[in-house]
């Protein structure tokens, strides 16, 4: 019995591992994951002086190719060095990717993109932003709360669902 046990948290945790291996490329943190897919875990603003920031559609890891497929929960929450960030097409923006950074001021919301809950909350920088056709919006509410500067917003066509409290602040 505690050997089962044994080798059930062995293999699960292994298994966790393999899962989740980190790299970093050009000063990002990714999760690597199966079917070659990648997850923006974090960055260091700062440490290399760049305050823009082009996220990759694919990166190359151990010599292999992996598709930039989201940015994790939390990612660049807080940080105060990026201005304007660049993203791939297709990409999930996880809970509060961004919030808090308050000298964000440009940020293209991905065509076929979805947006996850609390997204740019308290970007008070952020002046202007444009959800376009094909942008999937999950989740709940407060996707531009407190972005005291926002003076401009532009919803494409085919979107047909705002979230309570989206721009509440």
């Amino acid at each position: 019995s505690f050997l089962v046990l044994l080798l059930t948290v062995a293999v699960t945790v292994s298994a966790q591992n393999q899962e989740r291996q980190m790299v970093t490329v050009d000063g990002i943190c990714y999760e690597l994951h199966d079917n070659h897919r990648a997850f923006l875990g974090s960055f260091v603003a700062g440490s290399d002086g760049r305050t823009e920031l082009v996220i990759p559609q694919y990166i190359n890891a151990d010599g292999e190719c992996y598709r930039v497929q989201g940015i994790r929960h939390n990612a660049f929450e807080g940080n105060t060095d990026i201005i304007s960030v660049s993203l791939p097409d297709s990409i999930i923006i996880m809970d509060r990717a961004f919030k808090n950074c308050t000298n964000l001021k440009l940020i293209n919301v991905p065509k076929n993109g979805t947006l996850i809950n609390n997204v740019f909350e308290n970007c008070t920088s952020l002046e202007e932003i444009e959800i376009p056709y094909g942008c999937n919006i999950l989740n709940g509410n407060s996707f531009f709360m407190g972005c005291t500067s926002l003076k401009r917003v532009v919803i494409g066509d085919g979107i047909d669902y705002i979230p309570h409290k989206c721009f509440y602040g």
